[in-house]
This record gives structure tokens, sequence and C-alpha cells, in this order.
């Protein structure tokens, strides 16, 4: 028997993918997009065992990974909004085991874009893990969302997940909480898809003719989405291959949360 917030989340997502198909697009109520552009932002790597990119791929252990972090900035018709947050000033005690190249950062990056992090009106996580909402702090004028489920799960993780997770970078006044699929700005839904992490959550994201989706941990390297197989850091396997493969199933253009060569769209 699949948990119960597998099922959940699974049933969740059915529903809403087949009023997507019913209506042949994501939506096409409303009269003009709402999403203009999308643009990858770049802060900085860090170094992780490549195995724990691939589920099971044992010919990676012991090779190490470059992990670019990547925050997805969204120009929409309501604002701009900012899909993960990268990684933050990691605590002095944790250092010693995370080796980050600041070869660039979030704040510069949205510079380039001519925006600061007060011009950022909307920030989804699509979980609370320290490489995708380590720079939360930075946008204290934004609505913050997360699934209810995964910040429940962030305050409260097994031992084996707690190295993850880092209560001042999340815990913020501004952080909101949703259940399920849910429309955050017209062009953007959450989707719940567990796995990686009790309460992970994708973006699927509707750009004039084109449909995409910010995979998040779901799939943050390419060869994820190739050949099924989930990330390597797990709370529930099967949870993530379903995830996996209902983010497929969407047709969407996937974007990736750690790949090293996607940086075109």
């Amino acid at each position: 028997m699949a948990p119960a917030h597998y099922q959940t989340a699974t049933a969740h997502f059915r529903s809403v993918h087949q009023a997507y198909l019913r209506i042949g697009a994501f939506r096409s109520r409303w009269n003009g997009m709402a999403v203009k552009s999308i643009k990858l932002m770049r802060d900085g790597h860090f170094d992780i065992d490549k195995g724990l990119m691939v589920y099971l791929k044992t010919a990676y252990y012991g090779q190490t990974y470059h992990a670019p972090l990547r925050p997805l900035l969204v120009r929409t018709t309501e604002g701009n909004v900012l899909l993960d947050t990268g990684m933050g000033e990691m605590p002095e005690k944790l250092r010693k085991y995370y080796v980050i190249h600041r070869d660039s950062n979030l704040v510069d990056s949205l510079a380039k874009e001519g925006l600061t992090p007060d011009d950022i009106s909307v920030v989804i996580n699509t979980h609370l893990h320290f490489d995708h909402a380590g720079n939360n702090t930075l946008f204290p004028k934004a609505e913050i969302f997360v699934q209810k489920r995964e910040l429940e799960f962030a305050r409260n993780p097994p031992k084996f997940m707690r190295g993850g997770y880092i209560k001042d970078f999340f815990e913020t006044p501004n952080l909101k909480t949703v259940e399920g699929p849910k429309e955050i700005v017209k062009g953007l839904t959450v989707v719940p898809t567990p796995g990686h992490t009790t309460g992970h959550q994708s973006v699927l994201i509707e750009l004039e003719s084109t449909k995409y989706v910010y995979t998040g941990d779901v799939s943050p390297v390419k060869e994820n989405w190739e050949t099924g197989l989930p990330v390597g850091i797990l709370i529930d396997v099967m949870a993530a291959v379903d995830s996996l493969e209902r983010m497929k199933a969407t047709g969407a253009r996937p974007i990736f949360s750690h790949d090293d060569e996607q940086w075109e769209l």
C-alpha cells in the first residue's frame, strides 16, 4: 500500500492534469498570456557526490559533481516571480561538509536583469533544502509559497534528513503554505511531486504556446528525465518515480535544478 501522502498527491495531480487536457492546454480562459519570459539565474556551485544525483547509479559513486544552483526568474503580468532561491551563506559548523564555489551569486544575476531582491513579488520553493531555499531571507517583500506538508517535514525531519534543512533559511514571516495543486499567479501552477522530500512540489509554466516544468529535485539533471531514474537522495523511492513519470506525462519541457549543461531555454 502506498503512503497516504503519496496517494493524495497523485490523486490531486491527476485531477488537475485531466482538467488541463480537457481544455487542450494548461489554460485558455485568460485573454492574454500571463507569463512574459523565463530565465535561469546563477548562484554558484557546490560539490556533491555524483552518485547522489541518480538513484543507484553506482558507476558515479566517488565522483565529484559540481552542481550549479539555478533559480528561475519568471516575469509575469502580475510581477516578478522567483522559483527557488539557491544557497545562502552556510553556518560555520556546516561549511566543512560542503565545498561551495561562489563564482556567481543570485543578487548579481538579478542585477544583470535590472532587478533587486525587492523587485521580486513572489517566491516559490520547490522544497526547503538549503540549496533551494537558502536565500529566502533576501526577499522580505515577497510572498513565499511552499507546500504545507514540506514545511511540517522541514521543521521535524527524520534524523537522516536533518542535514538538508537550515531553519534560519526558511523560517520567515512572509512564508505561506499551500495544500495540493494551486495556481499561484496566472500561468504558474504548483503540483505536489513527493519522493525527494515528503512535500516537494514542481512548477508548471505556460509561456505563450510552450509548456515548461521547473522540476526541482524530481529531476535535478537531464539524466533523471531521460532514464526515469530519480535523484539519489530520497524519502520515498516509489513516490519519486511516480512524480517523475507524472511530470514527463505533462508533455512540458523540463527545466532542471542542478544540470550543468542546460542554460538556454
